[in-house]
């Protein structure tokens, strides 16, 4: 297992593993259902009838903007907020709505949130107890320091948390989660905190005992590479409302509107109006199926469709501006009849020049149709 360079609160430079892979306790799942779920926080409607079903065991993310209520279903699953209308349930059992309101210990949930959440005068053994006074004290003690074991930090049960960096403090609440058992696990931005490269590292281990657990898993973000690694489904959310729900694969390759098109990827955005099935635009024509004849549509290609040549057919483009980013390079083209220019990413730029006149296609999968919404 990879291991993870890190610094201590004193700024010593170290490497701390993880636990072995296999060794987190195993829960019993319960599938989580949203039933027509309305939430207010006073003002306009926050969730705006909700309807989800997560199965048992799966991992899905909440995926959105800041404000569109992902935090808000999050918190309506964990009991902290009552529900306007409608009911949530676990396995069948409602435990929000119809006059019910189960508190928070009573469901059976395990909460991580951004911020750890760790009391800093307790010891780090003592944090992970906290939500085991129910049972034996030895009992207990020997079922956290098991869950730490398994996050990498036993031998460090007796420091306080603020010795620990933030990916260590990170685990600490993970181990602080996973150790009752909890059939729902319910992480609120668990590593926004951290840096990239150790985010990456963090992420993917999490996952890793999240999946040895089997407990279902909602996971809420604003990254959407982060929810298409960690999530068996993604529910991508926008003013209180579901925009789309389905795998990764499914919300990258069929968005459901411009909307989810501009989530997952950065696109060139055009204006059009649909004739007989089809788009004509600067770019060339493209399908538009569905949509009838004299309806305005948006077209957005992603940057990574457009490919561009030194000769050959095409639309005739020229290199205003280019940038090497690392793993790819960036241009900016102008196109006669455009009025803004068009961006590409591309592996292999170096022989296109600032200047130079060349031609560019966009690939047809990377290229999207659709019927113009006031709203985006």
């Amino acid at each position: 297992m990879a291991e993870l360079l890190k610094k201590t609160a004193s700024g010593r430079l170290d490497f701390r593993r993880w636990g072995r892979s296999g060794t987190a306790g195993a829960t019993i799942p319960a599938g989580l259902t949203f039933d027509n779920v309305t939430h207010s926080y006073g003002g306009p409607l926050s969730l705006d009838h909700i309807n989800l079903d997560i199965k048992a065991g799966e991992v899905l993310c909440l995926l959105g903007r800041s404000g569109c209520g992902k935090t808000t279903l999050l918190r309506l699953a964990a009991g902290l907020e009552p529900v306007l209308s409608g009911t949530v349930s676990m396995d069948g059992r409602i435990v929000s709505g119809n006059g019910i309101h189960q508190p928070p210990e009573k469901r059976g949930v395990g909460l991580m949130f951004q911020d750890y959440a760790l009391f800093p005068h307790m010891t780090i053994l003592a944090n992970v107890l906290f939500g085991l006074r129910d049972l034996d004290p030895a009992e207990a003690e020997r079922a956290a320091l098991s869950a730490l074991s398994r996050v990498g930090l036993e031998s460090y049960a007796t420091d306080y948390p603020h010795a620990l960096s933030g990916g260590e403090q990170q685990r600490v609440a993970l181990a602080r989660a996973i150790v009752p058992r909890p059939s729902v696990l319910l992480m609120d931005e668990p590593f926004s905190g951290l840096d990239k490269r150790l985010r990456d590292s963090v992420r993917d281990e999490t996952l890793s005992v999240l999946k040895e657990t089997g407990a279902t898993a909602l996971v809420v973000t604003h990254d959407p590479e982060e929810a298409m690694r960690m999530a068996d489904r993604i529910v991508l959310m926008r003013a209180g409302r579901i925009v789309q729900l389905g795998t990764a694969s499914e919300l990258y390759t069929e968005p459901a509107d411009l909307f989810a098109a501009r989530f997952f990827a950065e696109v060139n955005e055009l204006e059009g109006v649909a004739a007989e099935g089809r788009v004509e635009t600067p770019l060339g024509t493209f399908p538009a199926p569905g949509i009838e004849a004299g309806r305005p549509v948006d077209i957005c290609i992603r940057m990574q469709g457009i490919e561009i040549s030194s000769k050959g057919a095409g639309t005739p483009a020229r290199v205003m501006r280019r940038r090497f980013l690392g793993e790819v390079w960036l241009f900016e083209l102008a196109v006669e009849g455009l009025d803004g220019i068009v961006r590409a990413r591309v592996r292999d730029g170096v022989d296109f020049e600032i200047g130079m006149d060349v031609t560019i296609v966009a690939s047809p999968r990377d290229v999207f149709v659709f019927a113009k919404n006031e709203d985006d």
